[in-house]
């Protein structure tokens, strides 16, 4: 958690996600009964909630019995938060500018541990659906590139991937991380982890390994289908995050049109040297 809170500070500098969920301990100190309240009551309300209903229902009848309980609550007259609006999503995908490479270092028996974070437009741009598919080239399996190149070989002892961290409504960091293998340094890992997502700016992907992820998604999307509770969450996440809860269906058409090209620019505008923050866990 230390390590994750100073990453934090340090990437997402003026944002809200800098925050842990639950805050800071000092937080607490002055958290009563009143504060809560108020928090509940500016927070949770109905502009704020998004609803599916998954299953053999008569829409009618949920409609009737959703007034009935729910008819009479009212949203709330708010302006968006001071300085919020630099975070949202903007127009043709700009990132907030930071124009050299942040670093955190921490000694800690925890270690050795990499993280590394390049900043990237919210789920709602169009170019997020790009960086699904290079984050399904480098950690989607054991035919994946992480796999083959960095762990099978013995340079890191485990990897892992979040496209989107901490969460996507807002500009928020492409994630890669991992412990490196016997005879490497965090700073040897990072290194080669680059080296791999220079290779998107580069070369773009190969065909074979687009039709693996195009395949991919479409089966995904199929059994995502079995499941009524599974489906209900991904409903309202897409119709939070995007705008529209549609956006789940066109998802795998919208990866059949992504291109090596397409892939080549996106990764030139993300993986910049100057859009990462760095951290390093080192041993004592």
């Amino acid at each position: 958690m230390i390590v994750q809170e100073a990453f934090l500070e340090e990437a997402f500098q003026g944002s809200p996600y800098r925050r842990p969920i639950v805050g800071y301990p000092d937080d607490f100190l002055g958290l009563g009964r009143r504060e809560v309240e108020g928090f509940f009551k500016a927070r949770y309300r109905p502009e704020k909630l998004t609803c599916a209903v998954v299953g053999e229902v008569d829409p009618e009848e949920v409609e009737r019995l959703a007034m009935k309980y729910f008819g009479a609550w009212q949203p709330a007259n708010r302006a968006v938060t001071p300085g919020l609006d630099r975070w949202l999503p903007v127009e043709g995908g700009e990132l907030l500018e930071q124009t050299a490479p942040r670093e955190v270092r921490m000694v800690l028996p925890a270690g050795p541990y990499l993280q590394e974070g390049y900043r990237r437009p919210p789920t709602s741009d169009p170019d997020s659906i790009v960086l699904d598919v290079i984050s399904d080239v480098l950690n989607g399996g054991r035919s994946a590139r992480f796999q083959k190149n960095l762990v099978e070989p013995g340079k890191a002892l485990y990897s892992s991937l979040a496209d989107t961290f901490p969460q996507g409504k807002l500009s928020n960091l492409f994630m890669v991380a991992g412990v490196p293998g016997k005879g490497y340094s965090t700073d040897d890992l990072a290194k080669l982890m680059r080296q791999e997502l220079n290779a998107f700016s580069e070369n773009g992907v190969e065909e074979k390994e687009l039709a693996r992820i195009k395949k991919k998604t479409r089966a995904d999307l199929l059994s995502l289908l079995a499941s009524n509770s599974t489906m209900a969450n991904l409903l309202c996440s897409y119709h939070a995050k995007t705008g529209d809860f549609r956006n789940l269906f066109r998802e795998p058409l919208r990866v059949d049109q992504v291109t090596s090209e397409v892939v080549k620019r996106v990764a030139q505008k993300v993986f910049n040297p100057s859009n990462r923050t760095s951290g390093h866990v080192l041993p004592p």
